[in-house]
């Protein structure tokens, strides 16, 4: 099968994330509960779903994804095919930074899920990272929505959609809608929910101030 690459997205099409988000800062919340000799039977009990979430093949979902893909030498056909995937593990879901800016489009995010929501004000950079993470497709909304019944068919029923693509803007941005915003911050204290810092616009507001991935993180940049 031909693999998509990361410049198809069209504005209009629907970005869904095949499972939740958040095994790792799971695994930090029962790190600090230790740590703090305070351990809680319910806190093991979510590392166990964590690791669990962590071990889940994404094979099945890999197969399922080929069958919505064209073959070798096929044309991309949009109202069969799905145009963009790729896996949110380490860097989260900044991976679309990538699509929105290769394929001049503005990226909506509009929802974020968790497998435990109150594990994500525990510090860290980015809770959307993950370890062998859940995938993320883009396409439009048809064609997601009838992987999305595949999907389900075969036993991954906890896939949700995470946001939207827009007019391309310039320079091409992720923005994060501002109703998600505003409930975000009030139920995830942490003001580092999803690099806030690096996504931060409004539709028609200024644009967000730009910093390096090293700089996010705390470090200098590099000088070249």
């Amino acid at each position: 099968r031909a693999v998509p690459g990361l410049d198809r997205l069209e504005p209009g099409m629907e970005l869904l994330v095949t499972r939740p988000l958040g095994d790792l800062s799971i695994l930090d919340l029962h790190h600090q509960a230790h740590l703090a000799a305070t351990p809680h039977e319910a806190v093991d009990e979510l590392r166990v779903e964590a690791l669990l979430e962590m071990a889940t093949s994404n094979w099945p979902v890999a197969h399922l994804i080929a069958g919505f893909l064209p073959v070798a030498g096929e044309v991309l056909d949009p109202d069969r095919h799905v145009v963009f995937t790729t896996d949110i593990s380490g860097p989260g879901l900044s991976v679309l930074e990538a699509a929105a800016s290769l394929s001049n489009v503005r990226v909506l995010i509009e929802e974020l899920a968790f497998i435990y929501e109150a594990s994500v004000s525990r510090g860290r950079r980015d809770h959307t990272a993950s370890t062998n993470g859940p995938l993320v497709l883009g396409g439009r909304p048809p064609v997601i929505a009838a992987f999305r019944k595949r999907l389900e068919s075969i036993g991954f029923d906890a896939s949700w959609r995470v946001g939207s693509v827009a007019a391309a803007t310039d320079p091409p941005l992720i923005l994060i809608d501002d109703e998600l915003r505003a409930r975000t911050t009030g139920d995830f204290p942490d003001e580092n929910l999803f690099e806030w810092e690096r996504y931060l616009a409004a539709p028609g507001g200024p644009a967000p101030s730009r910093v390096t991935l090293f700089e996010s993180y705390g470090f200098s940049a590099p000088r070249l």
